[in-house]
């Protein structure tokens, strides 16, 4: 990952407005199948079984599962971390990013199904006891495993895309009122943020380039009554830097002006305030 970015305007951003909520929904659910194309977790998991002699504990092959689950996370530009609650303005987000900047995004919503399914099939298989009720240890087993997996194959996704745009809207942070006690509610955006203020930044080798042209020319440097569980997400949100609507639409309008660079590149320019 290179930057990690917060959007707390996105709601407001007009050009969203002029996307159709249907075809945007529509190219969300092409792009989650692609995502998990030819995936059956029962094959899966017959697949990642290794079977032992008469007696011994069966294993499964957690690096296996995960691998095919999250086949191709090294070929996205974005990854979008977002509440459940907002995926109507993450499809046009990234409907946006897709057709209007050209842009590959990974959603990270795309799999989460796809994850309780494997945990499903799972606790059929070892911790049924009859319809309608399971051992609850093994669950509680199967789904602790299964959801780690899931947070590290969302790493390795982070990791390798470039940058990550954080939906930052009352469903996502509570608190805003407040900025020292600023929390969220969600376990998996708890750990996307903490992934950003953690993991190390890798500068693409062609932005790394072009900041050290644009240094040596100009001789300057750049820089319910369930309980709730919630996480003080202060510091990571801090970490990210400020996206508003204002640099989205410079974006847009930069790139539709000029396609000399990319998408990404034109982005860092006006963020930089760099000129070619």
């Amino acid at each position: 990952m290179y930057r990690a970015f917060n959007l707390t305007e996105l709601a407001d951003f007009k050009e969203l407005e002029k996307i159709d909520g249907n075809k945007a929904k529509e190219d969300y659910d092409l792009h989650r199948r692609q995502v998990t194309e030819n995936l059956s977790m029962s094959r899966i998991l017959r697949e990642a079984t290794i079977l032992q002699g008469d007696g011994d504990q069966i294993k499964i092959d957690a690096d296996y599962v995960q691998q095919n689950i999250f086949p191709n996370y090294k070929k996205y530009d974005v990854f979008i971390s977002h509440s459940h609650q907002d995926l109507g303005l993450v499809q046009k987000f990234a409907y946006y990013l897709r057709h209007t900047l050209e842009l590959k995004v990974f959603i990270d919503s795309e799999v989460w199904g796809y994850v309780d399914d494997l945990l499903m099939e799972v606790n059929n298989q070892y911790a049924k006891i009859r319809d309608g009720l399971y051992e609850y240890n093994k669950c509680n087993l199967d789904a602790s495993v299964i959801y780690l997996m899931l947070s590290n194959a969302i790493h390795d996704v982070i990791n390798e895309t470039e940058c990550l745009f954080f939906i930052n809207t009352p469903h996502s942070i509570n608190g805003e009122e407040n900025i020292d006690k600023r929390t969220t509610e969600s376990p998996w955006i708890y750990d996307e943020l903490k992934t950003t203020s953690i993991i190390k930044t890798k500068i693409p080798d062609r932005i790394q380039a072009m900041v050290d042209c644009y240094n040596n020319s100009q001789n300057i440097m750049v820089d319910s009554a369930e309980p709730i569980w919630i996480r003080n997400v202060n510091k990571e949100l801090n970490s990210l830097t400020e996206l508003s609507n204002n640099i989205l639409l410079r974006w847009k309008n930069n790139y539709e002006r000029d396609r000399t660079n990319d998408a990404l590149v034109e982005f860092y320019c006006i963020l930089f305030n760099i000129k070619f």
